[in-house]
């Protein structure tokens, strides 16, 4: 037995070996290794064409091809669900974009989802560009990666197809609108809430001026979620006289002309209160006598009512 009519050298339909490898394999660390089982385990591959790894059923396609790279999740028959997509880009040197689109299971458009980022920065953070569209039924979920980015759209479509409408859970951190959002139906807030705006500022005294105390509310400035502004608080001091500041307040809460108030003080006495568009909050009129001024029930419509 020798040559070709050795069957384990000639093979004649018969060769069955265990497996071959290359010389010195070692499972993890080196070389090559391809078994009798259909099992294999290689280095380094390149593989020019289409990676397909999966069943019949559910498989990850993997192909490279004038149509674009891109990486396919079958799941089903493939007749009767179109495939998920995930397809990367790259349009622009220096920008990327990542699209995730989910399977189309008979409803119409499949919602997708596209990321586009602009050059890595140090810190690790990405901003996500507009627009963003969602028109079916579906949920922005974030959890761990809320934290990881921020999310700056010029504009973002919600369209809701059921009787129950939208419903926005931004979690411990709520959800941030750095412009206008406009709800035409208006806002119904559930029995007991209320909208939310900031907490209660102090202001800057006038020469002179500072707060009662003695368990009065210390003057605090307020802005309120229909864009007006407010004072609240006791305050005491002298000069006691018409045109004396007695406190300042920051000009963006400030109204776009001047107001003006009146206010009570000690002994049943009164005086005006002038509010200017600079902010600053200005004794008018006040009777003689005049030691401490309450600032309760002042408001006025901030620039751009």
């Amino acid at each position: 037995m020798s040559g070709f009519n050795n069957p384990v050298v000639g093979g004649n339909d018969t060769l069955v070996r265990e497996a071959i490898q290359s010389d010195g394999f070692q499972s993890g660390v080196s070389g090559w290794r391809i078994e009798r089982s259909g099992d294999a385990e290689f280095n380094d591959v390149v593989v020019r064409g289409t990676v397909r790894t999966g069943d019949s059923g559910q498989y990850i396609l993997i192909e490279s091809g004038p149509d674009g790279n891109r990486i396919q999740f079958f799941s089903g028959a493939v007749q009767e669900v179109a495939p998920g997509v995930v397809e990367v880009d790259q349009p622009v040197s220096g920008q990327s974009t990542l699209t995730v689109a989910a399977p189309d299971l008979g409803y119409g458009n499949p919602p997708a989802l596209t990321l586009t980022s602009g050059p890595l920065v140090s810190d690790n953070n990405a901003d996500l560009s507009s627009p963003y569209s969602i028109t079916m039924n579906a949920e922005i979920l974030s959890l761990a990666f809320s934290q990881l980015f921020d999310l700056i759209s010029a504009r973002i479509n919600l369209t809701a197809t059921g009787a129950n409408g939208i419903n926005l859970d931004g979690g411990p951190g709520g959800i941030n609108a750095s412009s206008l959002i406009t709800a035409s139906g208006g806002i119904l807030l559930p029995v007991g809430e209320y909208i939310k705006r900031g907490g209660l500022g102090t202001p800057t005294f006038g020469t002179g001026w500072s707060a009662f105390g003695g368990g009065f509310q210390a003057p605090r400035y307020i802005e309120y979620p229909d864009h007006t502004a407010g004072l609240i608080g006791v305050a005491t001091g002298t000069p006691a006289t018409g045109g004396t500041t007695i406190l300042s307040f920051p000009a963006g809460l400030a109204p776009a002309a001047s107001h003006t108030f009146d206010a009570p003080c000690n002994n049943g006495k009164h005086t005006q209160l002038l509010v200017t568009s600079a902010g600053n909050v200005v004794l008018q009129n006040p009777d003689t006598g005049i030691t401490w001024v309450s600032l309760g029930n002042i408001s006025w419509p901030m620039v751009g009512f």
